[in-house]
């Protein structure tokens, strides 16, 4: 079984109803939680037996508030220990990534999991932040200290 095929087993395991993308060696589904609801993008990167899971924001940051998003961003990333978050500044696109190198070891439902966990939580704990800048919020501190106290 490939690695692709082994992750697509695993999280329709667990009940997730996938999209699959062979053409990119990934699967997507959705996400729903308190905070919002998003699309979760994981890819195979197979000569180099990587996965890498992306939570990806519904809404492009609006183009006058991408400098903000990218200092936001910039501030959370930098006491974040496992995962990062990543804007496009030519579209406004927010992702949170985690990724997970497997070479060298066995693939197994343990591992995806983790990774699952950790995007999906680091994402969820920083939206309501990456929400506010959108809408015009500029306190970064503040709303920094709101989703990380």
């Amino acid at each position: 079984m490939s690695a692709l095929e082994f992750l697509a087993s695993t999280l329709r395991a667990s009940g997730l109803e996938l999209t699959e993308h062979p053409e990119q060696q990934a699967v997507s589904f959705g996400h729903r939680s308190e905070v919002g609801d998003w699309e979760v993008f994981c890819r195979i990167r197979s000569p180099y037996s990587q996965i890498v899971t992306y939570s990806i924001h519904p809404y492009a940051t609006p183009e006058h508030t991408r400098g903000t998003m990218s200092e936001l961003l910039t501030r959370a990333n930098y006491g974040l220990v496992i995962g990062n978050f990543e804007l496009d500044l030519e579209d406004g696109e927010v992702r949170f990534k985690t990724s997970l190198d497997f070479s060298g070891d066995r693939l197994s439902g343990a591992l995806i999991a983790m990774l699952l966990q950790h995007n999906l939580e680091g994402f969820a704990r920083y939206r309501p932040a990456v929400d506010a800048v959108m809408t015009g919020g500029t306190n970064l501190q503040l709303l920094l200290d709101r989703v990380e106290g």
